[in-house]
């Protein structure tokens, strides 16, 4: 639950694309909307405790079933960019690289 607009409001983790920090408040990117909630990135970050989620920057999580292009930075579905840490490049497309290869060997033993 996040406080939203003064009032609890909850969101589905599953609708979640990325988070980002900015100017003492975060911005929840869903599929359908965008929510601010005045809150710091490392509490949110301890709510989505999800393999899908991945802080790549300090400003930034991303829910990983929702990246479409892994270049300099994330590029997500539905618009929208996700900037990675220069200082963590290699660990955080390291996890992201891991996490794509463990879904398609899950995928393929159904």
């Amino acid at each position: 639950m996040l406080i939203v607009d003064r009032k609890r409001r909850g969101i589905k983790l599953c609708d979640i694309r990325y988070v980002e920090a900015c100017n003492k408040q975060i911005i929840i990117y869903t599929q359908d909307e965008k929510v601010s909630s005045y809150t710091t990135i490392e509490k949110l970050e301890k709510l989505l405790n999800l393999p899908s989620f991945l802080r790549c920057h300090r400003s930034y999580i991303v829910n990983m079933d929702y990246i479409e292009k892994a270049k300099r930075d994330f590029v997500m579905r539905g618009g929208g960019t996700a900037y990675i840490s220069h200082t963590n490049q290699w660990k955080v497309r390291n996890a992201y690289h891991n996490y794509v290869t463990n879904l398609t060997r899950d995928e393929s033993l159904r």
